[in-house]
């Protein structure tokens, strides 16, 4: 976990010099489980909920309750903040995880790609020794037609094979 820390106003420096810096300061960076995050907001109450000023409800009853009231809060601005949670968090949870799915098959992608890019280096490389065999070979210089020098190119690629075989 890394502390979370601001620079003070005053200094331009990270500090814990105000309560406003020592809450900032405070705070940790944590990795949170989305699946299990969205569990706890799908077990709530369903929404939506609703606000009426500084009270938050919904229109489902319990029946083991007299009302429908789930909270209440100092500020009608916190009411609304916990309603608009109940439905806003669970979706956003859901495009997070897709995210992170679409990052990891992007990821599992490239790795595939970079592997791929690898062999056909090798490939190329192997390619080129070939050629340079040919290049410096006494018969090269006498070869002229090019079907000549493709079946210079396969007999030299068979007996490359054969002795991997071997």
């Amino acid at each position: 976990m890394t502390d979370f820390m601001l620079d003070c106003p005053k200094s331009g420096e990270p500090c814990y010099c105000t309560k406003e810096c020592s809450a900032i300061a405070s705070r940790r960076i944590d990795k949170r489980d989305l699946l299990h995050d969205l569990s706890i907001c799908n077990a709530a109450t369903p929404g939506p909920l609703n606000t009426d000023g500084y009270e938050v409800f919904t229109e489902y009853v319990d029946t083991t309750l007299d009302d429908a009231l789930i909270a209440r809060f100092k500020s009608d601005d916190d009411a609304i903040f916990f309603a608009e949670a109940r439905t806003g968090w669970p979706h956003a949870i859901e495009r997070a995880l897709k995210a992170e799915n679409e990052r990891d098959l992007a990821f599992n992608m490239y790795v595939v790609a970079d592997e791929n890019c690898k062999r056909l280096e090798s490939e190329v490389d192997r390619l080129r020794g070939v050629l340079e065999y040919f290049a410096v070979s006494p018969i090269f210089r006498f070869v002229e037609s090019p079907h000549s020098l493709r079946q210079m190119a396969q007999m030299a690629l068979r007996k490359e094979a054969t002795a991997d075989d071997q």
